[in-house]
C-alpha cells in the first residue's frame, strides 16, 4: 500500500520557521538605520531651510544675518537687530525663526 503524504513533517515546518527568523533578525537592523536615516534627514533639509531664508533675507535686506546655535535649537536673526528688532526681543519675541536640534539624533 502507498502513504498519501497530505501535510509537512515537523522537521520541515522547523527548518521554515528558521529560516524565517534568521531573515527576519537580519532585516530588523536595516528598517532601523532606514528610520534613523530619515529623521536625519528631515533635520537636514529643516536646517538647510533655515540656511536658506539666511541668505535669502541677507540678500533682499542687504544686512547680515546668522545662525546662532544654543542648546537644542539653532536661532536664524539678524545680525545688527534693528531699533524696531531690538525692541520686540526685549519684549520676548524677536526670533525669526527657530529649529529644534537635539543631542544624540533625537528630538
Amino acid at each position: 500500500m502507498t502513504k498519501l503524504r497530505a501535510g509537512f513533517t515537523l522537521i520541515e515546518l522547523m527548518l521554515a520557521v528558521a529560516i524565517a527568523v534568521i531573515v527576519l533578525m537580519a532585516a530588523v537592523p536595516i528598517i532601523g538605520g532606514v528610520s534613523t536615516e530619515r529623521e536625519l534627514n528631515e533635520k537636514f533639509e529643516a536646517f538647510d531651510a533655515l540656511a536658506r531664508k539666511a541668505q535669502m533675507n541677507a540678500v533682499q535686506q542687504q544686512r547680515a544675518w546668522v545662525l546662532i546655535w544654543g542648546k537644542g535649537s539653532v536661532v536664524l536673526q539678524p545680525d545688527e537687530p534693528t531699533p524696531e528688532e531690538r525692541e520686540a526681543h526685549a519684549m520676548g519675541g524677536g526670533v525669526v525663526e527657530k529649529v529644534g536640534v537635539a543631542a544624540g539624533g533625537k528630538g
